[in-house]
């Protein structure tokens, strides 16, 4: 197999599914095309680091909002939590319905969903 790889669309809904890595010689190029303007402004977009498998965790909620998880075996609060934002679809393959939060502590920012009421992290921002 080939060490140098290049990212690549796929045309899916579902993050996980949605880009991949292909072997940089491969033939089949990405056919989209992206406008780059330059801009004075700094780019501040944070990179959303995907687990290879979303992990199952446990939340606590205060109200209508997440407040703290337990993940690896630790408990992580939740200082702000947005969501959630429903992504849903592939209903003529195995279908899903999750509603996703990203939730905000002091050790960073995580990437989190609810789907058939089981949560689960999915990654985390940079």
């Amino acid at each position: 197999p080939q060490a140098v790889v290049r990212p690549a669309l796929r045309d899916e809904h579902r993050i996980e599914r949605n880009g991949a890595w292909c072997e940089s010689d491969d033939a089949r190029k990405d056919e989209r095309v992206v406008s780059i303007q330059k801009s004075t402004e700094p780019l501040r977009a944070p990179a959303l680091r995907l687990l290879e498998t979303p992990e199952t965790v446990d939340v606590e909620w205060d109200g209508d909002r997440p407040c703290a998880l337990w993940w690896r075996e630790r408990r992580v609060t939740i200082g702000r939590a947005a969501g959630p934002e429903r992504l849903a679809g592939d209903w003529w393959k195995d279908g899903y319905a999750r509603d996703y939060w990203r939730c905000e502590s002091d050790s960073g920012e995580l990437l989190a969903f609810r789907e058939r009421e089981r949560w689960f992290v999915q990654g985390w921002y940079d």
